[in-house]
């Protein structure tokens, strides 16, 4: 009976890659990474086989990595846009009509 495991792995990274919604998708990409590892473990009994199947995981690496990575840069800017929002709110409290 053929292994269907390792169908999780690409059933798992086309979650992360299609995700729409920021607060799932390091969630969805923890998982696919997960699966990927549960895979690999598995390839590695069989060193000579599954060649195809090894470019496509680290395809799929590099690009969830490469979604990880924009993920990281939508956060930080939400977070200074969010501190420059505050920072602006209470700006009027700090000044003063004292010289400089």
């Amino acid at each position: 009976m053929p292994n269907v495991e390792h169908n999780r792995w690409p059933e798992a990274y086309s979650r992360a890659m299609l995700e729409l919604e920021n607060a799932l998708l390091f969630g969805r990409i923890v998982e696919a990474r997960a699966e990927i590892a549960k895979r690999l473990v598995e390839l590695d009994a069989l060193p000579e086989l599954h060649r195809e199947e090894r470019l496509a995981i680290a395809d799929a690496l590099r690009a969830l990595r490469s979604l990880e990575q924009e993920d990281q840069q939508h956060k930080a800017a939400e977070i200074g846009k969010a501190a420059l929002e505050k920072v602006s709110s209470i700006s009027p409290r700090f000044t003063t009509n004292r010289p400089v």
